[in-house]
């Protein structure tokens, strides 16, 4: 799980992140419901659209 913290919330640019960040991401292609209740957790503070599965 990517901590709250994490310097892709930041700066997803930084190459530091995107192995982190790309690991993540694909959990949701696996259907783990941690990463919708991140992404919906931090969705108003960041301006997010809402999560949509199609």
């Amino acid at each position: 799980m990517m901590p709250a913290n994490s310097l892709c919330f930041a700066a997803m640019a930084n190459d530091a992140c995107q192995d982190h960040l790309s690991r993540w991401m694909a959990r949701e292609a696996d259907g783990d419901a941690r990463y919708v209740r991140a992404y919906e957790a931090a969705r108003e503070p960041l301006g997010l659209p809402p999560f949509s599965r199609h």
